[in-house]
Order: structure tokens, then C-alpha cells, then sequence
């Protein structure tokens, strides 16, 4: 039985629409096809939305008025930032909203597609849902299967969902469409929309979740520190007290850092160095010759071409199974190995990262099989990110979890492979990757190794001017890639740091020193006072013993920690 459809009449006259998503879903370009203007939006690796846009429009004698927010996880600014940024749509879309169209790409839902949805709810209210609909972008790369984003989490989220093409390329009514379910939900809402006092309502059940006690007490630095102050003030007065303090703080900051340094210094494994990189020149020292075999391992969020690429590089049909879904496809590592001319080709595809239903540490334990399938050790890490997307906070953790369980060298193994290059059409890659500063530094850290796919075409050429760029990398035939060694140290990094993940550990170092200074300060204080003979003399001889007391300790301190921290490395080993 077909749906009951709103009277003209029972339609409001003004729709006030607001988008929210998060960085690089489309929210801007579906604000221009709405408004009746698609294809303007530039392609960019960086967010084009840095706070709230309101623009207005007709639609078919209707009057639309669209809301344009920030993208949540945008690198440029703090989430707090964002967060307040998106509150002001409330004040733009006075007196509320009509529907917040929650915008997504038709791609598998990570671990921050989640986060943002819920940080939109944390803002808005549970309330909110009931004004939500989600609209997936890219409708023009396919259509979605229905059951596979009911079976999502998005539809828990949401009272309906639309998908839009913002080409502009084929002229169809999906605005009608979507205004059309637009006016359905209002009417179930008994035409009513977001109302301020729901945003208050949201509002104060934040601010109580966010109340906590805070921490009362001192620690034995502010103890030594009010000791020593009261000592350097009674004896030598307040200017000269302070200069022995800043003084004593300066030495104990530098002996703080020698610390660190001797502490992490072992932590670097060598790999190969390539120095003088220049972006598009070719790696210096590098050898022509191909090895007989060449072993890769692509790297990538879920739902970025992975699979297809590998399919790609062996020129083969579903090899590495690939479909467009809501839902991860690659669950496991797998291995295949083709031929490419006269080369072997050893190709691993990897689970994708932030996968809903699988935590990070699984994935990691499951990604390091990568290396005994590509044994003796892969030539080269291939991290593979989609033309058109956004370099936002998902990529740059991605990359920092990539080097955190291969080890910090494993960037001079690593390539970047670009898919859809369709998307660049006039753009020139160099162009797209320079608008974005964080992704510019990846290819750098990556001595500017990158290369475009089209998993679409069939063509060798594109795959076998990838074979020579990585063969170019390769200093040494047969002895130049990552291996079994190199994730065995990167697995003892990674467990130290797990042991302080908040880098605690370094922080109570500074405190043990500062607690040792200001006790040496006092010490020395009052022995150097006592040793004086007379008024002047006493106060120049306290000064001095603050100084000398508070160097003494520091550094005394400072051997202590390192000693301590080389027999856990000897009782780790």
C-alpha cells in the first residue's frame, strides 16, 4: 500500500536544514545541490568548513534555509571547537531546525563515524534523533542495498535515509525526494521541529555528566616547593630566593631532557636512511635492478580500495574479494602471488582499521601476520588513501598506529597509493596532496613515495610504474626490506610505551628531580646560612648552598632514574 503523501497545505513554507557530519563527507556540496548550484565544491584534502554557513534558497516556491556546520575530527581545530562551532546552528536556524540531515559516504562505518554520531547526540539531545535523517553522498559511484544500512548502526540513529548525487552530472528529482521525506517526518513530529528548550534540556544533562571532583592534596614536589620557599625567603629574601629557584629549575629541565633522550635514544632501530629527498626528484643511491621478488602489504582504513588494488596489481578478478558495503569485507590477512613480467609479486591485504565490531589491539595483533606471509619481510608498506577524502584526525591515528606496531623506520619502507583517480580530473595529485599540511608530511616522512590507481581500468602500465618506483627504493638486491627483527624491537617500544600510554611516566621523572631539587635548595639553604660568619656573608653563603644543594640532588636524582631504568631494560631483555 503506498504511503499517505502531505497536502500542499500540511507543508511548512520555510524548511530550516541543517548538516552535520563528519570532515569530508559532503556536507558543503550537498548545501550547493540543494541550493540548486552542484559541482562548485574544490577537490582538497582539507576541511572547506571552518565554522557555521547559512545561506538561503527555493526550491519549487519553497523557501529553504540551509545550515552548514563544521566536520567533526577536522585536524585544523579541537573537537571543543568544533562542538562550539556547531551549537551556533541553533541561533541560525532560529527558532530550531526542521531535520539535521546527518551526512555520510556509502562506504564501510568506522569507529568515528560512531564517535561522531554520538558526539551530534551528546550536543543535541537523545531527542534529536527524532529530527534526524541520514543522507549518504557519492550517489553517483552506485546506489546502496537498503537491508545492508538497516542492518548498520546508523539506522538506530535515525528516523529515515536519502542518497544524493552532487556531480550534477545526471539531472534527477532526489531534492523533491528528499524534501519530500523531509515533510513526512515533520508531520509525524506533528509539524513541529528542534526547539531551544530541547538544546537546553540536552544541554544540562552534559553539564552533569561532566561534573567530577577534583583532586585535593600536595604532592611531595609542592611540599619540597613551599619548604624550600620559605627557607630561600627567611635567609636570603625574595629576589635572590627566586633567582636560586629559576636557576635550579633551568639545570633540573636539562637534566630532565638528557634523561629522556639517553632513555629513548636505544629505542630508534637503523633502517635505511634516504637523506636530500625533493618532492617529484628521484631517491638517490637507489639500484635499477628488479628484484626476483616483490613483497607488499597494502594498509588502510576499511572501505578505501585495499582489495581492489590488490586485484590490480595482480591483474586478477576478485582475487582479494571487493564489494561496495556498509559492512567490512577483509577480515583476515590474506596472501596471493602473481607474476608481473619477469617479477614475482608478492601482494598481503590487510583487515581495514577502525572497524566497528573489532577493537584496535585485534586488528594490530592481526596486521603483524602480514609480515610472516610476505617472509622474509615485505619491500614495502603500501598505505592506501581514497582522492577526494579528507586527511582528518581517522587518518592521522591510522598512520601513528601503523608506526607504533611496525616501529618509527618502518616510514622508510612505506608508499603512499592513492585510489580514484577519476576523481582528480583536472586537479593535478601534487596539488591535492600540498592542501593538506598533514598530508604533505606523510609524504614526506615517506621520501615523497606515492602513486595514483584507477581500480577500474585494466591497463599494466599503471601497475607496472608502480612495480618501478618501489624497485627504485630498494638499495641493495635482496637484502633491503622490513623484517621479523625490526617488528620484534618495534614490539618492545611499544610495550614500554603501553606501560606509561600518557606519558606519565616522564612526568613523574620531572616531579622526582623537582622533589630532590627544592629538598637540596632547603638543605643547602640552611647549611650555607649556618656556615656564614655575619649578616652579608650568611645570606651570599645560603644562596650559594641553595644552588649548589639543588644541582647536587637534581643530578643525583637524575643517575639514580637512569640506573634504575637500565636494570628494567636488562630484567625486560
Amino acid at each position: 500500500m503506498a504511503s499517505k503523501l502531505p497536502s500542499p497545505e500540511s507543508k511548512e513554507p520555510e524548511l530550516r536544514i541543517v548538516l552535520v557530519g563528519k570532515t569530508g563527507v559532503g556536507k558543503t556540496s550537498t548545501m550547493n545541490t540543494l541550493l540548486g548550484r552542484p559541482g562548485m565544491t574544490k577537490l582538497s584534502a582539507s576541511s572547506q568548513t571552518t565554522e557555521c554557513i547559512i545561506e538561503e534558497g527555493e526550491f519549487d516556491g519553497r523557501k529553504l534555509v540551509v545550515i552548514d556546520t563544521p566536520g567533526v575530527m577536522n585536524t585544523k581545530r579541537s573537537r571543543d571547537q568544533v562542538k562550539e562551532d556547531i551549537v551556533k546552528c541553533i541561533t541560525y536556524a532560529a527558532p530550531g531546525p526542521h531535520v539535521f540531515l546527518l551526512v555520510l559516504k556509502p562506504e564501510a562505518f568506522t569507529t568515528y563515524d560512531e564517535d561522531v554520531v554520538e558526539i551530534i547526540q551528546r550536543i543535541f539531545g537523545k531527542e534529536s534523533k527524532n529530527y534526524t535523517l541520514a543522507l549518504f553522498t557519492c550517489r553517483d559511484e552506485g546506489e546502496l542495498d537498503d537491508k545492508d544500512i538497516q542492518r548498520s548502526f546508523i539506522s538506530k540513529n535515525v528516523v529515515g535515509h536519502h542518497s544524493f548525487d552532487n556531480t550534477g552530472k545526471r539531472p534527477t528529482n532526489q531534492v523533491a525526494e528528499l524534501l519530500e521525506k523531509i515533510d513526512k517526518m515533520v508531520e509525524k513530529n506533528n509539524r513541529g521541529h528542534y526547539t531551544n528548550e530541547m538544546f537546553e534540556e540536552a544541554q544540562k544533562v552534559k553539564d552533569q555528566e561532566m561534573k567530577t571532583v577534583q583532586p585535593n592534596g600536595m604532592t611531595a614536589q609542592d611540599i619540597a616547593h613551599k619548604t624550600a620557599t620559605v627557607i630561600l625567603t627567611g635567609t636570603v629574601g625574595e629576589p635572590l630566593g627566586r633567582l636560586v629557584l629559576d636557576t635550579v629549575e633551568f639545570v633540573t629541565g636539562i637534566v630532565a631532557k638528557f634523561i629522556t633522550y639517553i632513555i629513548t635514544m636505544g629505542e630508534t632501530s637503523s633502517g635505511p636512511a634516504y637523506s636530500d629527498v625533493n618532492p617529484g626528484n628521484e631517491l638517490r643511491g637507489c639500484c635499477l635492478d628488479t628484484e626476483p621478488e616483490l613483497r607488499m602489504v597494502l594498509l588502510g582504513k576499511v572501505g578505501v580500495g585495499k582489495s581492489a588494488s590488490g586485484n590490480t596489481i595482480l591483474g586478477m578478478e576478485n582475487v582479494f574479494p571487493s564489494k561496495r558495503s556498509l559492512s567490512a569485507v577483509t577480515m583476515k590477512c590474506h596472501v596471493e602471488k602473481g607474476k608481473i613480467g619477469e617479477q614475482d609479486v608478492v601482494v598481503v591485504d590487510t583487515p581495514g582499521f577502525f572497524h566497528i565490531d573489532r577493537s584496535t589491539e585485534n586488528l594490530v595483533k592481526e596486521i603483524k601476520k602480514s609480515i610472516s606471509l610476505a617472509k622474509p619481510g615485505p619491500h614495502v608498506f603500501l598505505i592506501v588513501l581514497r582522492i577526494g577524502d579528507k586527511y582528518t584526525d581517522e587518518e592521522m591515528e591510522m598512520v601513528e598506529i601503523i608506526r607504533s606496531t611496525f616501529g618509527k623506520n618502518v616510514m622508510d619502507y612505506t608508499m603512499v597509493l592513492f585510489t580514484f583517480k577519476s576523481r582528480l580530473q583536472d586537479t593535478d595529485i601534487e596539488e591535492f596532496i600540498r592542501s593538506n599540511k598533514n598530508l604533505h608530511d606523510l609524504l614526506l616522512q615517506c621520501n615523497w613515495g606515492y602513486h595514483v590507481f584507477d581500480n577500474t581500468s585494466k591497463t599494466l602500465e599503471q601497475v607496472t610504474a608502480l612495480l618501478g618506483q618501489i624497485n627504485k627504493r630498494i638499495k641493495t638486491p635482496g637484502g633491503d626490506f622490513y623484517t621479523p627483527e625490526m617488528l620484534h624491537k618495534a614490539e618492545i617500544a611499544l610495550r614500554k610505551k603501553q606501560q606509561d600510554p600518557k606519558g606519565e611516566g616522564a612526568q613523574a621523572k620531572l616531579a622526582t628531580l623537582r622533589t630532590f631539587a627544592f629538598s637540596g635548595i632547603a638543605i643547602g639553604c640552611v647549611m650555607g646560612y649556618l656556615a656564614g660568619g655575619g649578616q652579608v656573608t650568611s645570606t651570599v653563603a645560603a644562596a650559594l648552598g641553595g644552588v649548589a644543594g639543588g644541582i647536587f640532588a637534581s643530578v643525583t636524582a637524575g643517575l639514580g632514574i637512569l640506573a634504575k631504568d637500565g636494570i628494567e631494560n636488562c630484567i625486560t631483555k
